[in-house]
C-alpha cells in the first residue's frame, strides 16, 4: 500500500483544499492501492474536514505531529500543494527528501530551485486539482518506477542541506551582514 501525505499548517495559503479535491478525483482502482493522510492543524481545519467528507476523498487526518521524521519514514510520497506567493522554502520538502519520499509539489515560487520536475520529483500548477490528480495517479500506479527519482532527491537534499554546508552558509551570510 502506497502512503501519501500532505503536512503543514492548515491555512488557505497551503492549498490543502487542492490536495483534498485531487484525491477525491482519483479513480477507485487507483485509490485502492493507496492511503492518503493529512497532518497538521490550524484555522481552516473544520473547512478541510468538511471538504474531505463532502467529496468523499477518504483522507485520514492525523492532527498535529510532534516528530515529522518518524511519520515520514512510514510514508512513500509527500504532496506539497502550496499556493503561497510569499513563503520561504518549506522545511517539509527537505524533510521528505531526507526520508526518501517522492515529492509532488505545486509550482510555488522557489520550487524549481530545489525540485527538478520529472527528474527528482513532480511539479504541478498551483490550484490545479486535475493536474495534481494526474500526478497522484501516475505516482501511485508507477511508484516502483520512481524510486530512482526519490533516491536522486534524497542525495540532492543530503548534499545541499547537510549540517556542515548549512553552518558554512549561515556563517557566510552573517559575515556579509556584518560588513554592511
Amino acid at each position: 500500500m502506497i502512503k501519501l501525505i500532505a503536512a503543514s499548517r492548515f491555512t488557505n495559503e497551503k492549498g490543502l483544499d487542492t490536495y483534498i479535491e485531487a484525491v477525491s478525483k482519483v479513480s477507485p482502482d487507483t485509490k485502492n492501492k493507496a492511503e492518503f493522510y493529512l497532518a497538521g492543524e490550524g484555522e481552516t481545519e473544520a473547512e478541510l474536514i468538511k471538504l474531505n467528507t463532502i467529496t468523499n476523498a477518504g483522507i485520514k487526518f492525523l492532527g498535529s505531529v510532534k516528530d515529522i521524521y518518524d511519520l515520514l519514514r512510514t510514508t512513500h510520497i509527500l504532496v506539497y500543494p502550496s499556493r503561497s506567493k510569499s513563503e520561504g522554502f518549506p522545511a517539509i520538502i527537505t524533510e521528505a527528501g531526507a526520508t526518501n519520499n517522492l515529492v509532488i509539489s505545486s509550482d510555488f515560487d522557489g520550487a524549481g530551485y530545489v525540485i527538478t520536475g520529472n527528474e527528482d520529483g513532480f511539479i504541478f500548477k498551483q490550484n490545479d486539482a486535475d493536474a495534481l490528480r494526474d500526478k497522484l495517479k501516475n505516482a501511485i500506479n508507477n511508484y516502483a518506477d520512481y524510486k530512482s527519482k526519490s533516491l536522486k532527491f534524497y542525495n540532492k537534499i543530503k548534499d545541499r542541506f547537510n549540517i556542515d554546508t548549512m553552518i558554512d552558509k549561515h556563517m557566510e551570510l552573517y559575515e556579509q551582514c556584518l560588513k554592511k
